[in-house]
């Protein structure tokens, strides 16, 4: 199992990295923290030197160069700030880094693809940095293939006890569900599957929901024993 946390330290709000740890340590789950620096985005700078003859700046440094010293100053943020948030945990976390140039949606298919059970963790706002704006954050949800949480800023992490699920009552839906186990048996949440209906509808709605309930209890509640279900809700509205 492995939690993915998409680093926003390079943002002005506060990091969601804190909320990724302690989801992690919830969970028990391997970490694996992701800062992407896209090359489109490093313009050539000028150096901060400047040579023997002139009061000029340097040479502006090529994208390339501008990359990688982006890439090493936020390695050093990133560690100081890990560093720091998994002693306060006081929780022995297995926590990995990966900071490069390149595009994070193709670096979270390269993560997913090597682990099966993965949750990503994201800032619920752009940080001007790895995204631009927040169609970029929903795009990376939809492609991603994995659970996603989105965090607003400065959220404090709290265990999932409820679980609001808008549904349509098809069954085949609940096939995408089946490489999610892993998060309802950690939290083993109330899960409350709501739907709306016409008047005409309701009977048909409430006759297809019973019959989609049977099945989904069986993905969604964890395996641990009828004792221990806290079950799930039904309503048609």
């Amino acid at each position: 199992m492995k939690t993915i946390i998409i680093s926003d330290i390079k943002g002005s709000a506060q990091t969601v990295i804190p909320y990724g740890l302690n989801l992690a340590r919830a969970m028990n789950s391997d970490v694996t923290v992701v800062h992407m620096v896209d090359p489109r985005v490093n313009q050539a700078k000028y150096s901060s030197y400047s040579d023997s003859q002139s009061l000029t700046p340097g040479e502006p440094l090529g994208h390339e160069e501008t990359a990688n010293k982006e890439v090493s100053q936020v390695l050093t943020e990133l560690e100081n700030l890990l560093s720091r948030e998994t002693s306060s945990l006081n929780f022995p976390l297995k926590v990995d880094t990966v900071v490069k140039s390149g595009s994070i949606e193709d670096e979270i298919e390269k993560i997913v693809k090597e682990e099966v059970s993965c949750l990503v963790v994201a800032s619920a706002e752009a940080d001007g940095a790895i995204f631009e704006d927040k169609t970029e954050i929903y795009d990376l949800v939809k492609n991603s293939k994995a659970m996603c949480i989105l965090v607003p800023p400065g959220k404090k992490f709290r265990e999932y006890k409820k679980i609001l699920h808008p549904v349509d009552f098809e069954s085949k839906e609940l096939e995408k569900y089946s490489d999610l186990r892993f998060f309802f048996d950690a939290f083993d949440p109330v899960i409350n599957a709501v739907s709306v209906a016409a008047d005409k509808e309701y009977l048909e709605t409430e006759l297809k929901g019973n019959s989609w309930a049977k099945v989904a209890k069986e993905v969604f509640l964890p395996a641990k024993g009828p004792m221990c279900l806290k079950g799930m809700n039904l309503q048609i509205l």
